[in-house]
């Protein structure tokens, strides 16, 4: 299956393509003769065919050297975040592969092609080789728990390169820059994988601050400007967003993208695609949620829709949302096709074939024997702020949750909140048994991706739940 995906590669335009770092540029022909230099120096070490490698590249360029090159060798490519500790994995039964970590188990990578072999470097058994279509993994956030290693095969890939390059109207003309980690899909997905597949001109300097970020755009020829909410919300914050204006599009994955900032983004003309998916759904709907709610399904994904998977509203009694479950070619972890997958979602269908998300489908909970709907709760919530504060909340910035028995709130607002006075203030919209006990006024916790992270939400509401 590496080839499929290899061929994206090899069929790329050699007229169009080229790779930007630091005003340097690199054209097919170079990215080859590295990769060709890399490929005789690990092929001198192992036959890497359906062997796994562990592949911790930080440097952009020679992370993309490296992947094409085992992709090549026909390895089974593990994306190695830098959350994920080297324990975790070193003996495991693979190659180790680094640009940053010279260890005695691994080879050290340098100036793109030069190895340097660790003193305890064994090559894997050949019984220990994987035998099945996946072409490389991933590790998802770890959000929620353990992170776990998610297979990704060239169907997957594919299927989702040629529906975003319609969906983003792509062509050889364009020119690429990007946020997000390679190690992570949505980095690797559209910062590498979407522009090689047209032939694109991909910029790889890496930029940490929104400032610096915006002065590249401003001076440079940027078609599409690849990132995240939490970038977004700063571009805003530093009224920096027309800056952009330059731009053709801008794409936001990896976690919601507030309504608030695509439309502060619209007002200077400027779009912001949204995607919804995860890594092992790939992608799934799009939308410019300034100008339409309703999220539009990939042409390939298909709703599973059966009459017992509607959830009936108990306040008026009619059928009103359904578990989201689809089937997709883009789907890379095994699931009934009968069932279909369910991504863990609640939505509203459209009879045009478009949904609206309604949150998690762990928004319903039980009190002593009672349906609680978490996300009216957090409308209530945002309704009395917004009343008290004069000001214009949106749900991003409220966090309902239930543990051990115990609604609590999170609420992110600059304004100090007396909790005491809310409760009270609620008990004229709510039910008393509604009501969160424990309410926080401090930033809701998130990963590196913008993603709420909810393991460190855990320990918070643990902490306040014993104080009580």
């Amino acid at each position: 299956m590496n080839k499929e995906l290899l061929s994206i590669w090899e069929n790329i335009d050699p007229k169009s393509f080229c790779i930007t770092l630091k005003n340097k540029t690199f054209k097919k022909i170079d990215i080859d003769n590295f990769r060709n230099k890399l490929k005789v120096n690990l092929l001198s070490l192992s036959d890497f065919n359906g062997k796994k490698v562990f592949l911790d590249i930080q440097d952009r360029l020679t992370f993309i050297i490296a992947f094409f090159t085992l992709l090549e060798l026909r390895a089974k490519i593990i994306l190695i975040p830098t959350e994920i500790k080297t324990e975790d994995y070193i003996g495991t039964g693979g190659i180790f592969l680094s640009d940053n970590k010279e260890l005695d188990e691994g080879i050290y990578l340098k100036d793109y092609h030069f190895l340097k072999i660790g003193s305890n470097f064994k090559d894997m058994d050949k019984n220990e080789k994987e035998e099945n279509n996946t072409t490389f993994y991933l590790y998802t956030s770890g959000s929620t728990g353990k992170a776990k290693l998610i297979p990704k095969n060239s169907i997957n890939m594919l299927s989702e390169l040629k529906e975003l390059s319609v969906i983003l109207d792509i062509s050889n003309k364009d020119v690429f820059f990007f946020t997000p980690p390679l190690y992570h899909i949505y980095g690797l997905l559209f910062g590498l994988l979407l522009p090689v597949f047209n032939s694109c001109r991909i910029i790889i300097d890496y930029l940490f601050t929104p400032e610096s970020i915006a002065e590249f755009i401003k001076n440079n020829k940027v078609s599409y400007f690849v990132s995240i909410p939490t970038y977004y919300r700063m571009f805003c914050d530093l009224n920096l967003t027309g800056i952009f204006s330059k731009c053709k599009k801008l794409t936001s994955s990896s976690a919601p993208l507030p309504v608030d900032i695509s439309k502060n983004f619209l007002d200077k003309n400027v779009k912001i695609v949204e995607v919804y998916g995860s890594t092992e759904t790939g992608g799934i709907a799009h939308r410019v949620s300034s100008e339409n709610l309703e999220w539009k399904l990939f042409s390939y994904v298909k709703i599973i829709e059966k009459w017992n998977d509607y959830i009936e509203s108990e306040s008026e009694g009619e059928i009103k949302q359904i578990e989201f479950k689809i089937s997709s070619p883009a789907i890379s972890v095994q699931y009934d096709n009968e069932t279909g997958y369910n991504t863990g979602d609640l939505v509203e269908l459209y009879p045009n074939g478009s949904f609206l998300l309604l949150g998690r489908n762990t928004r319903f909970v039980k009190i002593n024997g009672k349906r609680v709907d978490l996300l009216y709760i957090g409308n209530k919530i945002l309704e009395v702020l917004n009343k008290r504060y004069n000001k214009n909340l949106s749900e991003d910035f409220i966090y309902i949750g239930f543990k051990d028995d115990v609604i609590y709130a999170i609420i992110e607002i600059e304004v100090e909140i007396n909790s005491k006075e809310l409760k009270n203030e609620l008990k004229t919209h709510l039910p008393s048994y509604t009501i969160p006990r424990i309410i926080l006024n401090c930033k809701i916790p998130r990963n590196s991706m913008g993603k709420i992270n909810k393991l460190a939400i855990n320990k918070l509401v643990e902490k306040e739940i014993k104080k009580n």
